[in-house]
């Protein structure tokens, strides 16, 4: 997922609608319906972990 549609998207609440969002896509309007919690998967997990230690 590209990092502005992210962080816009998992900053609404649900049934809130953004602003239009640019990304290097074009621009977006995003509006949060429903929330999914799912157990994380180990390959994703890893690469999160990669990265935050790679930024830290």
């Amino acid at each position: 997922m590209v990092a502005e549609f992210e962080e816009v998207a998992f900053d609404l609440e649900i049934g809130e609608i953004s602003e239009l969002v640019k990304t290097e896509f074009g621009y977006h309007v995003i509006e949060v319906l429903e929330r999914e919690v799912r157990e994380l998967e180990p390959q994703f997990l890893q690469a999160f972990q990669q990265r935050a230690f790679d930024e830290w």
